[in-house]
């Protein structure tokens, strides 16, 4: 009768991990230009280097380090090879 408390269930969204390794391992720099690369794949299922380029305003070689580095943390996963990549959410 005199409960004080609420037992809840929390349930994490689909990629809600991969957003918080991401803040772990990635500078905040590096962070905010990611966020930028989420919300163009929450409305595309793949992107590439010169479409990485073009959204982050940036140089080919920033735009592939992070790609490359966001697979390596297990955030994205890529297909084909060289002019060819593409990434998506894991």
């Amino acid at each position: 009768e005199d409960r004080t408390y609420l037992i809840t269930t929390i349930k994490m969204r689909s990629g809600f991990e991969q957003k918080d390794k991401m803040s772990e391992l990635m500078s905040e720099l590096e962070n905010s230009r990611m966020k930028i690369i989420f919300e163009y794949l929450s409305s595309n299922t793949s992107i590439n280097i010169a479409t990485a380029i073009d959204l982050l305003k940036v140089l080919i070689k920033t735009a592939s380090r992070l790609l490359s580095k966001a697979e390596k943390i297990g955030i994205l996963i890529s297909e084909g090879k060289t002019k060819e990549k593409v990434y998506s959410l894991k």
